[in-house]
């Protein structure tokens, strides 16, 4: 397929040429025991892990083409799911370097022959060109960014016409996962809490349409479809 900038490869994961270094709050492995576990997840949140499993295959299974999942993280909920998969290539990607090292690895331990690409990249601008990939699975990064609607629009951007983006994030509409949010936020990690509806509104502002949306607990999933129209937000 072919990118708007080049790219450089090194240990079996792709960059721009031009990214900057950053460095991560957190390691992946702490990362990855923290958000994977169901204690956590229950009290927090009110979710249970095979949801957020759950609502990945069903972003996999609705794809016909290219599958972009970003942020990948350390792919605590999906890396089985894409060792496994016989699916069209799959693009794995995240910002943080270490997480793509640490997701690559689990995921070739248990296949090394697995149709997975890794790339770092902003999710401010992508690397893709106009209408391009098929599906994006897009979990848990709405609520770390300040300009969310930067990133829609490039999802807007990349997206086929008609193809689908399958979003989760955290909200604050449950008093519990509030509070979380709002300790989360004031230790850096996350961007000013949200409420469902303000999410919802980003979306209502881009050509993407909602064609689901519903919440449990502390977390919001909404799906996405681009209209057929191909011209980009502006």
């Amino acid at each position: 397929m072919n990118f708007r900038y080049k790219l450089i490869s090194k240990d079996g994961i792709f960059q721009q040429a031009n990214l900057i270094k950053t460095k991560d709050n957190i390691s992946p492995w702490l990362y990855d025991k923290i958000v994977s576990n169901k204690l956590y997840n229950y009290v927090a949140w009110a979710n249970k892990i095979d949801t957020y499993i759950d609502f990945a295959k069903k972003a996999l299974k609705s794809a016909q083409g290219l599958i972009l999942d970003i942020p990948c993280g350390p792919a605590s909920f999906t890396y089985k799911l894409y060792a496994q998969t016989k699916h069209a290539p799959v693009i794995l990607s995240d910002l943080s370097l270490a997480s793509l090292q640490y997701a690559r690895k689990r995921i070739l331990a248990i296949n090394p022959q697995t149709n997975v690409m890794f790339i770092r990249q902003n999710a401010y601008d992508l690397v893709f060109e106009d209408n391009t990939i098929d599906t994006i699975l897009s979990q848990g990064i709405l609520h770390i960014l300040t300009k969310p609607s930067v990133f829609i629009n490039e999802v807007q951007r990349v997206l086929r016409p008609q193809g689908k983006a399958y979003f989760s994030t955290l909200v604050n509409d449950r008093k519990i996962s509030a509070l979380f949010l709002k300790l989360l936020h004031k230790l850096g990690h996350i961007a000013k809490p949200l409420s469902s509806k303000q999410i919802e509104n980003f979306f209502a502002q881009s050509k993407l349409k909602i064609i689901s949306s519903y919440r449990i607990g502390g977390m919001l999933y909404i799906i996405v479809q681009k209209s057929k129209n191909k011209k980009s937000i502006t």
